[in-house]
């Protein structure tokens, strides 16, 4: 690419290549990830619709590893499955600003917040989270995981491979995928818990529910209960929150394991 071998481009051929980029990334396993720091670059140093398109920008050093990352996939293209691969282990976690927590079927791990980390924004400490819950539970090389969080920001920064409005999230969500390299693991598309089936809660708890649960069960408390016993799992440092039968089932099923 001509911004190894000449590094200052204006504003307009940054865009350009952002875009040559983004047009590939859905082709190129992690194309997404490896995209993210060109486009925090530029956000930082130009700003659409402010600054001139021919404002010249010199390309970072620090970028060139991403690049040839990029040269590398282009050159030489893996592909990507039309259809995601079965799991091997679903992973529900969660956290609070006391502590995380996580679990599959058979194991359960859970840990507190050091001093310093109990400041950080509840994103960061549920990304986090899932990283220090697939430490502890240490699946094998080659495992495909299928992870449940119950926060919407988390699982579209994991979905989507980061994002461009926060750094501190995009970071965490960096080592995150740099867990799964080093480990040879496949993170599948993650979901929120309240998109659970009720086949899967079924699967998870034992306890067999309607398919229209999530809109005609009227009381969450009782379904929260019978789950906490059926599982008899406590999260660190989490207390029973006081839930509304307006918010229906959904609420409930949030706390699954807890």
């Amino acid at each position: 690419m001509a911004f190894l071998t000449s590094p200052s481009k204006t504003a307009v051929q940054w865009q350009s290549l952002l875009g040559n980029l983004t047009s590939q990334q859905r082709f190129i396993y992690l194309g997404r990830l490896f995209n993210r720091p060109i486009q925090w670059f530029l956000q930082v140093h130009w700003t659409q619709g402010v600054d001139s398109q021919d404002q010249v920008i010199r390309f970072p050093d620090h970028l060139r590893p991403y690049l040839e990352w990029w040269m590398e996939r282009i050159q030489d293209p893996e592909g990507r499955p039309l259809i995601e691969p079965d799991f091997d282990v679903r992973v529900h976690t969660d956290a609070s600003k006391e502590g995380w927590g996580g679990h599959t079927v058979d194991q359960m791990v859970r840990g507190r917040w050091e001093p310093e980390e109990v400041s950080l924004h509840i994103n960061v400490l549920e990304m986090r989270g899932l990283i220090n819950t697939l430490c502890e539970l240490s699946p094998p090389e080659g495992t495909v995981i299928l992870a449940s969080v119950d926060n919407s920001t988390v699982v579209a920064y994991i979905n989507r491979q980061g994002g461009t409005h926060s750094w501190d999230l995009m970071n965490e969500t960096w080592k995150l995928y740099q867990l799964v390299q080093e480990r040879n693991w496949t993170i599948r598309n993650i979901r929120l818990w309240e998109n659970c089936s009720s086949q899967e809660v079924s699967d998870y708890s034992g306890i067999m529910l309607p398919e229209d649960y999530h809109h005609k069960l009227e009381r969450p408390f009782q379904l929260y209960h019978t789950l906490r016993e059926k599982r008899g799992m406590l999260w660190p440092g989490r207390h029973l929150p006081a839930l509304h039968p307006a918010k229906d089932c959904r609420v409930a099923v949030l706390l699954l394991g807890s």
